[in-house]
C-alpha cells in the first residue's frame, strides 16, 4: 500500500500537467495545432539534452546491457498475443495492426522519464536505455512493417524509412553520451579551461533538459480527444488489458526469471512496461494506414487509466 501511495503521489503532478494542456485547449489559451511545435522542440532540442545529461551525470552499470533484450523478447511475445487476440475476435486487419503496435510500444519517454525522475532518479540511465534502445530501436522499423501487413493500402516502406530512428537527435545524444562514458578516465583532459567548458556544457544540457517533462506533458493534454472513445470503447478495453497489465507481467517474468535483473532495475522495467501507448505509435498507426481512430482513442483513455494502473502494477511486481 505504501508503494501505491508513493507512486500515485508522484503521478498526480504529472497528470495535472496533462490536464493543464487539455484545459488550455478547451479555453483556447492554446490550440491543438500548437502540439506539433511543442513536440518538435522536445524531440529535436530538449529530449536530446535530457538524454545526454542523464547519461553523463549517472554511473552506467553493466547490467544495463541486458535491459533491451528483456524488452525485445517481451515485445515479441505481446505481438504474438495481440495478433492472436485480434484474429480470435475477428477484428479488421487495420485494427489488429493498431492493437499490436500500441500493445508493444509504451510512452517510455514522455511518461517514463518524469515518473523515474520523481520516484527512482538513480535508475534514470536504465530508463533512458529502455526507452531509446528497448523501445525506439524496434518501433521505427516495426511500424512500417505492421502497416505493410495490416494497413489498408499495405504500402512498401524503404529501408531508410525503417531505420530513420538512427538519425533522430535523441538517439544521436544516446550514442554520444554512451561513447563519452566509455572513454577511459586517463584519456580525459584535465586542463582547467577544458574542464570548465565540459561543466558549462553539462549545465546547459541540464537546463534545457529540465523543460522536457512539462512541455511534453502539456503537449499530450493538447492532443487528447475524449470524443474518440465513443466508437472504440470495446477495442480500447482489450488494448488496455494487453498494454497496461499483460505486457508489464511479461516484462517482469522475463527480467526476473530469465535475465535475473536485480530489484532496482526490475522496478524500472516494470514501470516502463506499464506506461500507456506512446504518442509516436499513435501517429504511426495513422501514418501507416492502420486504425488511426482506435489509436487516438486508446492513447487518450489509457493515458488517463494508467494513473491508476501504473502504481498498482509497480507495487505488485517490483
Amino acid at each position: 500500500m505504501a508503494v501505491f501511495i508513493h507512486v500515485l503521489t508522484a503521478i498526480i503532478p504529472l497528470f495535472a500537467l496533462i490536464l493543464i494542456g487539455y484545459l488550455a485547449k478547451k479555453t483556447r489559451l492554446l490550440h491543438v495545432t500548437d502540439a506539433p511545435a511543442l513536440n518538435r522542440f522536445v524531440l529535436s532540442i530538449s529530449l536530446p539534452a535530457f538524454v545526454f545529461h542523464a547519461l553523463l551525470s549517472h554511473n552506467l552499470q553493466l547490467d544495463l546491457v541486458r535491459l533491451p533484450f528483456v524488452f525485445w523478447i517481451s515485445e515479441f511475445l505481446i505481438f504474438l498475443i495481440a495478433v492472436g487476440v485480434g484474429k480470435l475476435l475477428k477484428w479488421p486487419s487495420p485494427a489488429i495492426g493498431t492493437l499490436a503496435l500500441q500493445s508493444i510500444f509504451g510512452n517510455t519517454g514522455y511518461i517514463g522519464y518524469p515518473l523515474c525522475t520523481a520516484i527512482m532518479p538513480a535508475s534514470l540511465p536504465a530508463v533512458v536505455i529502455i526507452d531509446q534502445v528497448g523501445m525506439s530501436v524496434p518501433l521505427y522499423p516495426s511500424a512500417p512493417v505492421l502497416g505493410g501487413i495490416f494497413g489498408t493500402t499495405q504500402m512498401e516502406r524503404s529501408l531508410a524509412d525503417r531505420l530513420s530512428f538512427l538519425r533522430t537527435p535523441a538517439f544521436i545524444a544516446l550514442a554520444l553520451g554512451i561513447a563519452l562514458k566509455l572513454i577511459p578516465q586517463a584519456w580525459i583532459p584535465t586542463s582547467p579551461p577544458l574542464v570548465q567548458t565540459g561543466k558549462m556544457i553539462m549545465q546547459i544540457a541540464g537546463i534545457i533538459g529540465v523543460s522536457t517533462i512539462p512541455v511534453v506533458l502539456v503537449a499530450i493534454g493538447l492532443v487528447l480527444r475524449p470524443s474518440s472513445l465513443a466508437e472504440h470503447g470495446k477495442k480500447v478495453a482489450v488494448l488496455g488489458l494487453l498494454k497496461l497489465i499483460v505486457l508489464p507481467v511479461l516484462v517482469w517474468l522475463v527480467a526476473k526469471f530469465i535475465f535475473q535483473i536485480h530489484l532496482a532495475l526490475l522496478a524500472a522495467c516494470v514501470m516502463e512496461a506499464a506506461t500507456p501507448p506512446s504518442a509516436t505509435s499513435t501517429v504511426f498507426a495513422g501514418q501507416y494506414d492502420m486504425d488511426g481512430g482506435l489509436a487516438i482513442a486508446s492513447f487518450f483513455a489509457l493515458t488517463v487509466i494508467s494513473a491508476v494502473t501504473l502504481p498498482i502494477m509497480l507495487g505488485l511486481l517490483r
